[in-house]
């Protein structure tokens, strides 16, 4: 539904009620432009590990392609290469790990990779995004004459920990408060952003959600997000060891890679 609305909206340009719902033509119900390629790549991964862990049936199968099809196609026009790189290595983990780890019908069957594996899904979306990658540069250029231009600034890395350096110094253990990335820029803006053309943007996040918390959230924050993320992969763990070739087996490791790929 989602990709239908805005194929509507950015592609034909129709009115979508309420139509006040868009602020422009590259708006989408799932955020700004990158915000609807991270959600591509998302059911993008989602269809292909159904495709590659799941015994579907014909009329799931065509839904499942379709669903993975559209997605690659708004992944090409978006153009957004963080999320072709991760979804690469997304999918080529859930491939390993069906050839690593083969499924039992029961205990003294088991599905192995020759008689089930359907490598052909995982290549498709291989070749798919080296060919994204590759023709990059055409990419911009044709999206730039369809009238999509989109442009996101982040602070680098450097910047980012300059800020979450001195922001410590003097709030080491709580660190400023939630959603105030924002203000440690203004105040602590780094020269290497100060006395560049960009010295007049205010960043509300650093170069990704999980270094800005550093600063907002101090070093017990850190430990907070360090324990975490080591609860995800310990649970983790235990999706990758479940066998049993049923739903719940799909449904457990669509979910651990989409978590993953998410939180990348």
């Amino acid at each position: 539904i989602l990709f239908i609305i805005q194929f509507l909206h950015t592609a034909l340009g129709l009115p979508v009620p309420p139509l006040d719902m868009f602020q422009n033509v590259l708006s989408s119900v799932a955020g700004d432009w990158n915000d609807l390629g991270i959600f591509s790549g998302l059911i993008a991964l989602l269809s292909a590990t159904c495709l590659l862990l799941a015994m579907p049936g014909k009329k799931t199968r065509v839904f499942l392609w379709t669903l993975l099809g559209v997605s690659l196609v708004f992944i090409y026009f978006i153009n957004f290469s963080l999320v072709q790189y991760v979804l690469g290595f997304s999918i080529l983990f859930v491939l390993l790990y069906r050839i690593l780890r083969p499924s039992y019908v029961d205990e003294a069957t088991p599905i192995t990779s020759k008689k089930f594996l359907t490598p052909n899904v995982a290549f498709f979306v291989f070749v798919a995004l080296v060919l994204f990658v590759a023709f990059g540069k055409l990419t911009s250029r044709l999206v730039y004459d369809l009238g999509i231009q989109f442009v996101q600034v982040y602070p680098s890395w450097t910047d980012t920990f300059l800020v979450i350096k001195e922001t410590l110094t003097t709030n080491l253990l709580l660190g400023t408060g939630p959603n105030t990335f924002f203000h440690n820029m203004l105040v602590l803006k780094p020269d290497s952003i100060l006395y560049s053309p960009l010295w007049e943007i205010q960043f509300r996040s650093g170069v990704g959600k999980v270094p800005s918390m550093l600063a907002e959230v101090g070093a017990l924050g850190g430990v907070a997000l360090l324990a975490f993320f080591s609860a995800i992969l310990y649970a983790g763990r235990d999706v990758l060891n479940y066998k049993e070739h049923n739903l719940k087996r799909v449904l457990l490791v669509s979910s651990f890679v989409g978590t993953m790929y998410l939180w990348a």
